[in-house]
C-alpha cells in the first residue's frame, strides 16, 4: 500500500528585523516533520518570500499567488511596519498588510485553515519614542485589540516564538487527525 502523505504549506509574513524568528519557523517546521511524517503522513511545507520564483510581474503578486496556495498563515510583528509598495496607487502601505488582508480572506472563503498573529514585545524606551514604522505596527495592534476578531500571541524573543509555535504545529497535527477524511496509519 503507498504511503500517501498530507502536505500543509504554512506562510510566514513579516517586514524586515524579524529574521532570527523567520529561520525558527523554517527549523521547526523541517523538525517537526522530520520527527512526525512517517508516523502521522504529514508534512508542513514553510513558505516564505525569500523563495518566492522570481518573474515578470509585480513582485507582491507573486508573493500573494504563493500565499493564496497555502493553508496556514504565521504573521509576526515587531518594531517595524515594513516597506511601502512601489505602485504609488496601492491600496496598502506595506506588504506584511496586504499580505494579512489576502490571508484574512482566503480565511472567510475557508480557502485557509487558520491565520496566526505574533507580536514580538517592544521595551517601554523604544514605545515612548515610537518613530513612523513602530506607531504604524502599535496602531495595527490596537486596531486587532479593538475589534476583538483575532487572538494573537505576544512573544520576548527568537527562542520563546519558537516554543510558542510546537504548540500550533501540535494544534495543526491534532486537527489533521481529527479530519474524517484523513488516512490513518
Amino acid at each position: 500500500m503507498p504511503r500517501i502523505l498530507t502536505q500543509y504549506r504554512v506562510f510566514i509574513g513579516s517586514p524586515g528585523g524579524l529574521e532570527p524568528e523567520r529561520k525558527a519557523f523554517r527549523i521547526k517546521l523541517n523538525n517537526f516533520n522530520s520527527a512526525n511524517a512517517d508516523e502521522f503522513r504529514i508534512l508542513f511545507e514553510p513558505v516564505c518570500w525569500e523563495e518566492t520564483l522570481r518573474g515578470a510581474g509585480r513582485p507582491q503578486a507573486l508573493i500573494d499567488r504563493d500565499l493564496e496556495e497555502c493553508d496556514y498563515a504565521v504573521f509576526i510583528l515587531h518594531d517595524r511596519w515594513g516597506t511601502p509598495p512601489s505602485d504609488e496607487n496601492a491600496e496598502f502601505t506595506a506588504a506584511t498588510e496586504e499580505e494579512w488582508n489576502l490571508a484574512l480572506k482566503l480565511y472567510e472563503e475557508s480557502k485557509m485553515k487558520n491565520v496566526t498573529l505574533f507580536f514580538k514585545n517592544v521595551d517601554d524606551r523604544q514605545r515612548n519614542d515610537a518613530g513612523p514604522q513602530l506607531s504604524k505596527v502599535l496602531a495595527f495592534r490596537k486596531q486587532i485589540e479593538k475589534e476583538k476578531k483575532h487572538f494573537f500571541g505576544v512573544y520576548d524573543d527568537s527562542e520563546h516564538f519558537a516554543r510558542t509555535l510546537d504548540l500550533h504545529l501540535a494544534r495543526w497535527l491534532k486537527n489533521h487527525l481529527d479530519d474524517p477524511g484523513v488516512r490513518r496509519p
